[in-house]
């Protein structure tokens, strides 16, 4: 792109010498370069489009030590997760913070000194589920008051367990009857609990 305009602003009567199409060959490659700069300084900007180096930033300063399975995408929720989940610590942020590692919302409530949090069903593909709980764990952990637990876990049934607990698809109608308690058969309690309740704690 910049060796063509380059060599427009020749008259064209000196644009096939020799000599210049040197010059131009010598400055062109740096024109390219420095677009490249510019595009990664308005990546590094946002961050949702930041590049690694200025993810690794991020963490040093938010003290942020990510999984030696993470990639860079999963960094960079994590940086945005901290980020997000400032002030407070109520219903709201803590599905903030879940919402920006699995890209899906959560079931949050507070019982005999516990915070429970159950996921919903989010895209595997993306962020493993061990990973998952490990960093959405490690985020509420740094937030949450030394007098309460917490406890991260699924709001559905995991196929893992399916396999495990059933040899046939009959077995799996027999013991939950409809896909639907298959698939939210550990929601039960949740249903029957007001998750209002953790926002009467003042946890940030």
């Amino acid at each position: 792109m910049y060796r063509e305009r380059m060599n427009s602003y020749y008259p064209q009567v000196i644009q096939n010498i020799s000599e210049f199409q040197a010059i131009i060959d010598g400055e062109y490659s740096e024109f390219e370069e420095l677009e490249k700069g510019n595009e990664r300084v308005i990546s590094d900007a946002y961050l949702l489009t930041m590049t690694e180096d200025r993810i690794i930033e991020w963490e040093k300063n938010l003290g942020i030590r990510p999984l030696e399975s993470a990639t860079i995408e999963d960094r960079r929720n994590n940086v945005i997760a901290r980020i997000r989940g400032q002030g407070k610590l109520n219903t709201s942020v803590i599905n903030t913070i879940v919402k920006t590692l699995t890209g899906e919302g959560c079931k949050c409530w507070i019982e005999d000194s516990t915070i429970y949090v159950e996921l919903l069903p989010f895209d595997e593909s993306k962020i493993s589920l061990e990973d998952s709980i490990t960093n959405i764990t490690k985020e509420l952990s740094l937030k949450i008051p030394a007098h309460l637990n917490l406890n991260v876990d699924l709001a559905y049934v995991h196929w893992s367990e399916i396999n495990e607990n059933n040899n046939s698809w009959t077995a799996v109608k027999a013991t939950h009857g409809t896909w639907e308690n298959v698939m939210f058969g550990k929601t039960t309690k949740a249903n029957m609990l007001d998750t209002s309740k953790l926002d009467e704690f003042y946890l940030g």
